[in-house]
């Protein structure tokens, strides 16, 4: 190779080089799977508390993240609803399951993951709800049960990086915009209510744990 080729040669590859370096730095998303090996899988990697949400007045929860960059989530949390709210107090019990596409790395130690959705299911763990009417009703009197209630929701998480303290390694806060099939069914029988009739919000707080200590 002639001398001025293999210079401008050198020349690209540096250039190509900085530009690799220079996209890894400013890389956004550095969220990675952190999750356990093995049967270790089983151990949950993260615990949340929320307020509201139609779990329950407080809910307490373990979940598992998952995915190329943990963008998946499965939790299992527990609520109640006191007695001060109605007749009496009330256990829930929740499945939930969330998707993040997107995390974006503020500063150091603070990320943005703007969006987030997702699913869940709930259920009033009582006697006097029902999966399925009971024969003193007409059939199809009311077409729906009072014991489950599925949910979709959106909203935002903010985390702070602790770069390990311990067994944890983020601490995330959050905010969801919720519905349910009932109150969506409301809304399209009567057109007169507001979002405020049908939309709830909740916020929480989500405890990330390191999957390799």
């Amino acid at each position: 190779m002639l001398p001025g080729v293999a210079a401008a040669a050198q020349r690209v590859d540096g250039d190509d080089a900085a530009i690799a370096d220079c996209v890894i730095r400013r890389q956004w998303d550095v969220r990675r799977d952190e999750g356990y090996d093995g049967w270790l899988r089983l151990l949950p990697t993260r615990a949340s508390i929320q307020y509201a949400g139609g779990m329950g007045m407080f809910s307490v929860g373990a979940g598992w993240e998952y995915g190329r960059r943990g963008e998946w989530a499965t939790d299992l949390f527990v609520g109640f609803v006191p007695a001060s709210c109605i007749d009496r107090t009330y256990v829930t019990a929740t499945v939930k399951q969330s998707y993040v596409p997107w995390s974006i790395r503020c500063v150091d130690r603070f990320s943005i993951e703007p969006f987030k959705c997702g699913i869940y299911l709930n259920s009033v763990i009582a006697d006097e709800f029902w999966l399925r009417e009971p024969s003193r009703y007409p059939k199809g009197y009311y077409g729906f049960s009072t014991k489950v209630r599925a949910h979709i929701f959106i909203g935002q998480n903010f985390r702070l990086h602790l770069h390990r303290c311990g067994a944890l390694r983020d601490i995330s806060l959050f905010w969801e915009a919720n519905t349910c099939d009932l109150y969506l069914i409301s809304r399209i029988t009567n057109r007169y209510l507001s979002p405020g009739d049908y939309i709830g919000l909740s916020v929480g707080i989500e405890f990330h744990i390191l999957g390799e200590l």
